[in-house]
């Protein structure tokens, strides 16, 4: 095997495919270049998703489905098992763009994960962790081609923004404490003294566990509702 002049073996080559983090997935990426040029707007018809070729050329039934915008950017991808960084082409999310908007992409290193905190709808978050310099760069790619086999078809309308409005974030107001009457006010919160937490323990023993506890405040409730009169018996 040749090695360069540093002694060490010369990267290996990859075939550029499109970069998705799924679900409880993560990639550190390093941007060769921006995404607008590369922003397309898809519908979910049975769970895949299509490429919109514009309202006049859009199935009525795919252009009435779910609209989701994606963004395509050339990046390298580090694999630190060999220790190089592999050209892909990340899809960006409505989510992550939110991260990315307005930055000068190219050499910015990023952590790009996609925690797992629901069952569907997981939001993809990229941290920022640094820049690099020039030296470090190749030259951007192509994404077209790519994406091109990705979708196959023969050709896409992209350069479309996020149409997506930005999250809106506003900072709390913390000033007057509204006059309210007493009993709506809600318990200041406090700690649990140990003998408080020793008897609510044997509240919850007695009663037969929390099961039989939330049930049986169900059941009051219910009776509470219809009119009917409370049960002699223990109460919870």
């Amino acid at each position: 095997m040749s090695r360069d002049r540093s002694g060490s073996a010369p990267p290996s080559s990859s075939r550029v495919e499109i970069l998705r983090v799924n679900d409880n997935e993560h990639a550190v990426v390093r941007f060769l270049s921006g995404y607008e040029e590369y922003g397309l707007i898809t519908h979910l018809v049975r769970r895949l998703p299509i490429p919109c070729p514009g309202a006049a050329l859009c199935p009525s039934s795919y252009h009435s489905a779910l609209t989701i915008w994606k963004g395509y950017a050339p990046v390298e991808m580090y694999l630190p098992a060999v220790q190089e960084w592999s050209p892909r082409v990340l899809e960006i999310t409505e989510a992550l763009e939110e991260s990315l908007a307005g930055r000068e992409l190219r050499g910015e290193v990023w952590h790009i994960s996609r925690p797992r905190t629901k069952a569907k709808g997981n939001k993809v978050l990229g941290v920022y962790c640094e820049t690099l310099g020039e030296e470090y760069l190749a030259k951007p790619f192509k994404c077209l081609p790519v994406l091109l086999r990705f979708y196959h078809v023969t050709s896409l309308v992209l350069g479309t923004p996020n149409p997506m409005p930005r999250t809106v974030i506003l900072p709390n107001s913390k000033d007057v404490i509204p006059h309210l009457p007493e009993d709506m006010l809600p318990p200041a919160p406090h700690e649990q003294t140990a003998e408080e937490r020793k008897k609510v323990a044997e509240e919850i023993r007695k009663a037969g566990g929390l099961g039989k506890m939330a049930q049986a405040a169900a059941e009051r409730q219910r009776r509470a509702a219809e009119g009917e009169q409370p049960r002699p018996g223990k109460g919870v």
